[in-house]
């Protein structure tokens, strides 16, 4: 303790304690600095290869923006058969489409299968890589238009974006699906959800015909296919759709009722039919096949 009595001696000693505390301050913050900046390195490291390992790109590639991420890139055509409007899953279409040879029947509806969910607004096709550009409405006539027996191809796209694989494909003449009847309607008044009001007393120059909604056929139908409609299930007198094509075919429905003089004809006229419920059945047809009936489709007839 007498060497503290000296203040010379103990200014020196402070002095070094003073000094030895600043050393021992500056290595560990600067050993907190380094252990900082390390972990960050390796996080960066580690974002980087996770980019590159979910990506085909090179290493040097940037990161992703928000518009890369939502981009898909173009559409795949993953399958097409023959069939009606209606939800279909990948598999049956594709195992319809190999049944009959990879070919589409000619004169019906096309299901398209994308990779992805799309709007049919934004839908274009096109067919044997030809530089015309079809949309979902009238790709199935410029298909059914197509020559019979010869292969043909179709690919898709979204609109403005890349064409998308191509599918090849012919068309043949085979038994068709059964349409589905989806109303009938006179003078503007359908059946359902309404009663047919037919007249009490029907004068020579009034016509009533049934105009009946028949999915199937392609819009507009083509020349390969027609459609065949009974009423009461009465097969003595059948009525037709699209009757051009049955008449190509050699097939005549000479009973058909004339609108006038105006050279149009149609099927039955509301003023024949009795009154209460009524029946009808649908089929497709062409010159070499007959389809199945399609379901019963019911509608009420009533009298003032």
């Amino acid at each position: 303790m007498k060497m503290f009595t000296n203040p010379k001696l103990a200014s020196a000693v402070l002095a070094i304690l003073i000094v030895v505390l600043i050393i021992l301050i500056s290595r560990v913050l600067n050993s907190d600095f380094l252990r900082e900046d390390t972990t960050a390195s390796m996080s960066s490291s580690e974002v980087v290869k996770a980019t590159v390992g979910t990506s085909t790109a090179p290493s040097t590639m940037t990161l992703p923006s928000a518009t890369s991420i939502v981009d898909y890139g173009p559409l795949e055509l993953l399958a097409i058969c023959s069939g009606e409007n209606s939800v279909v899953e990948l598999n049956p279409c594709r195992e319809s489409f190999r049944k009959y040879g990879n070919s589409l029947r000619a004169g019906e509806n096309v299901i398209f299968i994308p990779s992805e969910s799309i709007s049919g607004s934004e839908l274009e096709f096109s067919l044997n890589n030809d530089s015309t550009v079809f949309v979902l409405t009238n790709i199935d006539a410029a298909i059914s238009d197509l020559e019979i027996g010869m292969m043909h191809s179709i690919k898709i796209r979204r609109k403005g974006e890349e064409w998308s694989n191509q599918i090849k494909f012919s068309i043949s003449l085979q038994e068709p699906a059964a349409p589905v009847i989806n109303y009938v309607c006179v003078d503007m008044v359908c059946s359902p959800p309404n009663l047919l009001l037919a007249p009490l007393i029907s004068a020579p120059t009034s016509f009533y015909p049934l105009v009946e909604s028949i999915s199937g056929l392609t819009d507009p139908p083509s020349r390969h296919t027609w459609t065949e409609i009974m009423l009461d299930n009465d097969e003595s007198y059948l009525g037709c759709l699209n009757c051009f094509a049955a008449q190509a075919a050699g097939i005549s429905y000479e009973n058909r009722k004339e609108f006038g003089v105006t050279g149009i004809f149609y099927n039955w006229d509301l003023s024949d039919l009795a009154e209460g419920a009524h029946s009808m059945r649908a089929r497709l047809r062409n010159k070499l096949y007959v389809g199945p009936w399609s379901d019963v489709f019911s509608f009420n007839v009533s009298r003032p």
